[in-house]
């Protein structure tokens, strides 16, 4: 279940950029080289996180991850 999920729009391109010098672990077959540039760094906007600590109720999405903390 996820209970985080953060927007991180504003920091795609650098991600993408991260990636991108790392082509022998994210090689030609993967899906993400399949996809049109801009598809992938829209699919990348959102990180999804699942709490191990501090159990939230169930059905519960926090805002970011040191809420309840």
């Amino acid at each position: 279940m996820v209970n985080v999920i953060i927007d991180v729009t504003p920091t795609v391109g650098d991600i993408w950029e991260a990636l991108e010098c790392h082509r022998t672990q994210f090689g030609p077959g993967n899906l993400f080289r399949r996809l049109p540039d801009e598809t992938v760094k829209r699919l990348m906007s959102r990180e999804h996180f699942t709490l191990a600590w501090l159990e939230p109720a169930p059905g519960e999405v926090r805002p970011d991850l040191s809420a309840g903390l």
